[in-house]
């Protein structure tokens, strides 16, 4: 049995031109038996580092948004 969560992350942004774009990026990841209940259910506490995972996913997908070039930014 394959246990993996696939974590999806969409947004929208607007151009000047008042235009629409959606951005998505998908991520996968493979959740450890440890992290799982007798039901098969992913432990609510560990949600949140899925959530992360896929949030820096998109960082990387989409340049410009990534750790480094928010820290040189600042």
């Amino acid at each position: 049995m394959d246990s993996g969560l696939g974590l999806r992350l969409t947004t929208k942004y607007s151009c000047l031109k008042a235009e629409e774009k959606e951005l998505e990026n998908v991520c996968r990841v493979r959740v450890r038996f440890s992290k799982m209940n007798l039901m098969n259910i992913v432990w609510h506490g560990i949600c949140l580092n899925y959530l992360e995972d896929g949030r820096e996913s998109f960082g990387r997908h989409y340049s410009g948004i990534d750790y480094q070039t928010m820290a040189d930014a600042r």
